[in-house]
């Protein structure tokens, strides 16, 4: 009995501990006027054409910025990021137009699952690790990247 619980609690742990996830290959977007063809009464149908409404006045705005520069370093510590000369000048040239932001991350965390994970939104399991050893591996799920370049 007690070898019983001892696999049912390995098998509990498991199955808590390697979680895999599901990735959605839905990419967002703006749907066009001529799929919103319901009555007005309709409590979906109104939120859909307010997103609709919102959608396309979001795809009229003008960029704010012409250049946008993301750097990401991995594996630096905080407190040593100012000591380098490039990041340094760079912050105290532009301070209206630069951040420096601190990142902490959770186990597991790989450089891959840290990219991934700021680009979708989603959190990264221990699977995404053995994952990211494969440098064929393409995004696929929705990101703002994608967006970005889309647009």
């Amino acid at each position: 009995n007690v070898g019983l619980l001892h696999i049912f609690g390995v098998l509990m742990f498991l199955s808590g501990f390697l979680l895999t996830r599901r990735e959605l290959r839905d990419i967002s977007s703006c749907p066009t006027q001529e799929l919103v063809d319901c009555e007005d009464a309709d409590e979906q149908c109104r939120l859909r054409r307010i997103g609709i409404d919102m959608c396309s006045s979001a795809l009229g705005m003008l960029p704010d910025y012409e250049l946008v520069v993301i750097l990401i370093v991995d594996a630096l510590r905080f407190d040593f990021s100012t000591e380098l000369p490039s990041i340094a000048e760079v912050l105290s040239s532009r301070p209206n137009h630069t951040r420096l932001f601190q990142f902490v991350a959770d186990a597991p965390t790989t450089t891959m699952q840290r990219l991934k994970g700021l680009t979708t939104g989603g959190l990264p399991t221990f699977v995404d690790m053995g994952r990211s050893f494969d440098a064929g591996i393409d995004l696929q799920e929705d990101n703002w990247l994608h967006q970005a370049v889309r647009r």
